[in-house]
């Protein structure tokens, strides 16, 4: 995101850490399953138990570290001009809309599901007066995103 002359960033929200649990649990399963595999079943792999559990490790690893790049990519910026959501579906897929205060209507979000109640996040529906929405999903205490996107809109970002 390329900054505009007098533009200060009050606040970068990222997705909750949430995000990268099923990941995390997708992968331990994954090793799990090789591994019984190997001693259940006692498959030693046509003798390549090392070699196996090599290529098992660098595919979950390269998983983990995909998973991981695609949450540090999605953002909300949440400046004193404008706001920016940035949202990277792929290595080379990704999506940034630009919304400028005056063009917001309304603002509010919603939480669905225990977990999202637990842990305190939510999506963040942001209206426009062409009744588009822009929805950005699982931010963390989207409650006071709001507060601080109103605080942004009224002239007094201090934190």
């Amino acid at each position: 995101m390329e900054m505009q002359e007098g533009e200060t960033i009050v606040e970068i929200v990222r997705q909750h850490w949430f995000v990268v649990v099923p990941p995390i649990v997708v992968a331990a399963v994954f090793f799990m399953a090789f591994t019984v595999v190997r001693l259940y079943f006692k498959f030693d792999f046509f003798g390549y138990n090392s070699e196996a559990y090599l290529v098992a490790g660098f595919i979950i690893f390269l998983f983990l570290i995909y998973k991981f790049y695609l949450w540090r990519k999605n953002k909300l910026t949440i400046t004193n001009l404008r706001i920016t959501n940035h949202q990277q579906r792929g290595i080379v897929s990704q999506t940034v809309t630009e919304l400028l205060y005056r063009d917001i209507t309304d603002i509010s979000f919603t939480q669905d599901g225990a977990s999202a109640m637990v842990f305190d996040y939510g999506t963040l529906i942001i209206r426009l007066p062409s009744q588009v929405q822009v929805k950005v999903e699982t931010v963390p205490k989207p409650s006071n995103i709001i507060e601080t996107i109103n605080r942004v809109r009224m002239g007094s970002f201090a934190k």
